[in-house]
């Protein structure tokens, strides 16, 4: 760099910023030794420090700007001509004086510091971080009310029966629940199956826009993107359902009077399921009868003991007995389960409604 660029970049920086207190921290270049140079300093009353001969830690500062430069920019970007290169630096110096936050600044930036804002940043940060710690508090307030409401009272009542069940995140009105919609799901796949196939032209033989699409089809993307859900749902409630069976069983209980029902999964499919398949969901007087339908079928089953009689289940191998305790002949009960059983077995169970449980061999 030439002596003459030197004293006029000196002058330019003095006259935008008159006020500044300047010091000039340079290494000993003969642009800097010179005597045009040493009067330019003189003349503007700017301080002026030489760095030590073979000693850049005089002018770490510098340095450690150039090592950014290099890190951030010059071996990131590519130049094409030395105007792009000019042109690309002064952008990049730019951001590194007012938007790149530096760690030594507090992560504020040099023209925070060199423009007196630094209180006012800070005390800004301050502030946010106050109003953020208290939505943080006040969310996290209301996000364990909801799951205390939710998952983990002592007592719940359930909403379509008279019955009370200890609950305690995963219990007995949730696993109720579970196999009630878990039930059904053979429903929801078949009902996908049977009523895929849109509207995808016009009368004239035109295909539909994706607007005119959704519109035609309305009524049964709705369904078919519930009874999806639902399918899915089911997958994971039965991984919850095995985890639920593993868990908190009691063990050492002898049985009598062991009988299998082998026709309650069956007479399920035949009688709530089956029927439904048939119904015409892609209008929206069909699809509201379907779920009217489907909906007091729900009711009915969490007002019955009927969710028991699991198709799925079925299928992946449980059973349906009918059971008595020989410490308490006088009760009934109704349990699902893998493997036979018979009479005078011991088994261990888990109870999952009011003398509905899950029971496996000793």
């Amino acid at each position: 760099m030439e002596g003459i660029n030197i004293e006029l970049l000196v002058a330019r920086v003095k006259e935008k910023y008159p006020e500044a207190k300047a010091r000039i921290i340079h290494d000993n270049g003969k642009q800097f030794i010179s005597k045009d140079f040493k009067s330019l300093v003189s003349l503007l009353e700017l301080y002026e420090t030489a760095a030590r001969v073979c000693h850049p830690q005089s002018n770490g500062k510098l340095e450690r700007f150039h090592s950014t430069l290099k890190t951030e920019h010059v071996r990131k970007t590519p130049y094409f001509s030395y105007e792009d290169a000019k042109e690309k630096m002064a952008q990049w110096i730019d951001f590194y004086n007012n938007g790149r936050l530096h760690g030594a600044l507090l992560y504020l930036t040099p023209a925070d510091y060199f423009e007196g804002r630094k209180e006012s940043r800070l005390a800004e940060r301050r502030e946010k971080l106050h109003t953020a710690d208290i939505n943080r508090k006040a969310l996290a307030a209301t996000a364990a009310g909801l799951i205390h409401l939710i998952s983990f009272p002592k007592k719940v009542q359930v909403l379509f029966g008279q019955d009370k069940y200890e609950w305690s995140g995963g219990g007995k009105i949730e696993m109720k629940i579970g196999l009630m919609l878990q039930s059904l799901s053979p429903l929801a796949l078949l009902t996908i199956i049977q009523n895929f196939s849109f509207v995808t032209e016009n009368s004239e033989k035109e295909n539909l826009t994706m607007l005119m699409f959704i519109k035609e089809n309305m009524p049964l993307l709705v369904v078919i993107v519930i009874c999806a859900f639902w399918v899915i749902f089911s997958v994971y409630f039965y991984i919850r359902f095995k985890a639920f069976s593993y868990t908190g069983t009691k063990g050492g209980y002898d049985i009598s009077v062991c009988k299998e029902d082998n026709e309650a999964s069956l007479n399920f499919f035949l009688t709530l399921i089956v029927p439904l398949v048939i119904d015409n969901v892609s209008t929206w007087q069909g699809a509201t009868v379907f779920f009217i339908i489907l909906f007091l079928i729900c009711v009915l089953l969490l007002k019955t003991k009927l969710f028991y009689a699991n198709p799925i289940l079925s299928i992946l191998g449980y059973h349906v007995y009918e059971f008595k305790f020989i410490s308490n002949k006088n009760e009934k009960a109704v349990c699902i389960g893998i493997g036979k059983m018979k009479e005078n077995d011991t088994i261990k169970f888990k109870k999952i409604s009011d003398n509905v449980y899950y029971v496996r061999g000793k």
